[in-house]
């Protein structure tokens, strides 16, 4: 797990420091400034539901599962809230989520590949 996590901060990394360069810089703040860090919370999100599955669950059984859930929808949340309190303007913001919901999946989607790629290799 560790080199699935420094892949990917090596590659998100760089772009990160990009977008928030960039919401320092200008008025009004660019799309990619506000999505880019929505993008990785929402992926984080997709890869812990895409990888705990949360549809087996018992929480009855397994009431620690509940921590999980917690973080997923506190993600999530954060992903939502970011481009609503930071783009003012309707038609950007529906660019945001755009991006954010795209980009998102993708990026799970990479993480899981990644996550099972390095695991099979092990």
């Amino acid at each position: 797990m560790p080199l699935v996590w420094l892949v990917a901060a090596v590659t998100v990394g760089p772009l990160l420091g990009m977008a928030g360069a960039a919401s320092k810089r200008r008025e009004p703040v660019p799309v990619l400034a506000i999505a880019l860090p929505c993008v990785v919370l929402l992926a984080e999100a997709g890869f812990l539901v895409l990888d705990r599955r949360p549809w087996l669950w018992d929480l009855v059984g397994e009431p620690h599962r509940l921590t999980d859930l917690a973080i997923m929808v506190g993600l999530a949340a954060m992903a939502v809230a970011i481009p609503a309190l930071g783009v003012p303007d309707r038609d950007r913001r529906s660019l945001a989520y755009g991006v954010v919901v795209g980009a998102a999946a993708a990026g799970s989607l990479a993480l899981v590949g990644l996550y099972r790629l390095l695991i099979n290799v092990a």
